[in-house]
């Protein structure tokens, strides 16, 4: 088709930069964050008369600051690596340089800086399979962080996580939810997650105690539902019993 000659690939840009993601610095640099706001402008056509985006420049400037420990940049990246449809904000959907892989390790990077966008979405790409294979003990690890990272900023006001999320923000979930997910996931077992009905029955607490706060009523009443059902499941100790 006509439209498939304008899809810009990998092989198109000239200065295309794999990210070394061991090599990614813990804190963002000044010239991270300069790349970035560099990449911003270029992708808007700020510095184009025409006001057409100039997409490589935008390109070399979010790898850059991607390898200089941006955050935003890692999820402005992911965002394109992950599908074409998902590039509003970052690049036009010209451009197609789908590579999950790459999209998974960026998310991670930014996920082991603190970013609870970055958490998230890769709890639940864990759980659905969405950019990796199903995998619940690596979506477990991630919601309980992501569950820590939340409370964390919830009792820290000067640790927000950056606002700049190129879309992953559309994946939070309370972290009331994301607690009753990680029981339901120890409930039924499976995807490389052994089943613990007495880890499950935890959750369920957790989650139904975290719903009450949050006003959801309904939620913390299935939680609760939940927990008295597998309670028969799990072998108490005498003491515990």
């Amino acid at each position: 088709s006509t439209q498939s000659t304008w899809v810009l690939t990998k092989e198109a840009f000239e200065q295309f930069i794999e990210i070394d993601v061991d090599n990614i610095p813990q804190q963002s640099s000044v010239e991270g964050d300069i790349h970035f706001q560099l990449a911003v402008y270029h992708s808007r056509g700020r510095f184009n008369p025409s006001r057409d985006p100039d997409v490589k420049a935008a390109l070399y400037h979010y790898q850059r600051a991607a390898q200089h420990g941006s955050i935003p940049a890692m999820l402005a990246l992911a965002k394109l690596y992950s599908d074409s449809k998902y590039h509003q904000g970052v690049l036009p959907d010209t451009v197609n340089l789908e590579d999950k892989a790459a999209a998974i390790e960026l998310l991670t990077a930014a996920a082991k800086r603190g970013n609870s966008h970055a958490m998230v979405t890769l709890a639940m790409s864990y759980e659905k399979g969405l950019l990796d294979q199903l995998d619940w003990q690596k979506s477990v690890e991630w919601y309980e962080a992501y569950s820590d990272r939340k409370q964390y900023e919830k009792d820290t006001p000067s640790a927000t996580t950056p606002s700049d999320a190129f879309g992953w923000e559309e994946h939070g979930v309370l972290v009331c939810m994301a607690q009753k997910t990680i029981a339901d996931m120890y409930a039924e077992g499976g995807n490389g997650l052994a089943k613990n009905p007495r880890k499950a029955f935890d959750w369920y607490g957790d989650a139904a105690e975290a719903c009450m706060s949050a006003m959801k009523a309904k939620v913390a009443s299935q939680c609760y539902e939940r927990q008295a059902a597998i309670e028969s499941e799990i072998e108490w100790s005498d003491e515990e019993a």
